[in-house]
């Protein structure tokens, strides 16, 4: 999933110091957890297979985080 243009990465690198790979794709897949969760509540269960065939519509913002 792409990234919105509010997702700092050299800021999120900052507050996720001691953290290790594993830790970070934890984080990650999470915030896309999040993403389709919110993609779910705004159109509905049945139009999420349509919005998965729009990647644009789906990107991880900042607050995903």
């Amino acid at each position: 999933m792409p990234l919105a243009a509010d997702v700092d990465l050299e800021r999120l690198s900052q507050i996720t110091y001691g953290f290790v790979g594993a830790d970070l794709e934890s984080l990650c897949k999470e915030a896309g957890m999040v993403t389709l969760r919110r993609c779910v509540e705004l159109y509905g269960k049945d139009k999420v297979d349509s919005i998965l065939a729009e990647t644009e519509n789906l990107q991880i913002t900042k607050e995903d985080f």
